[in-house]
């Protein structure tokens, strides 16, 4: 199954009928990002050409979050070894 049907079948339509909502729903939100370029696009340009400090702190906090969850998933797996060759080497007589 594709991915589209799956998102389809978890919501409970039907894939004519969410692709139809996706569309829509598309189309909205980028008019509104359009109109709010067109409003502000002479106030905002000095504001993207300074550095985003302010993304720092977040973007630690999340790649720390993935690295402890890699290594998390890496000790279970470790684990799970283990646990495996030990009722293996207990099965044999």
């Amino acid at each position: 199954m594709s991915r589209f049907k799956a998102c389809s079948a978890a919501a409970g339509f039907s894939a004519s009928f969410w692709a139809v909502s996706v569309a829509v729903s598309s189309s909205i939100w980028a008019a509104i990002f359009l109109a709010l370029g067109y409003k502000f696009s002479t106030q905002i340009g000095p504001y993207l050409t300074i550095t985003p400090a302010h993304l720092l702190p977040s973007t630690i906090f999340i790649s720390g979050t993935v690295l402890y969850a890699l290594y998390l998933k890496r000790q279970a797996v470790r684990h799970d070894a283990r646990l495996t060759a030990l009722r293996e080497s207990r099965a044999r007589p």
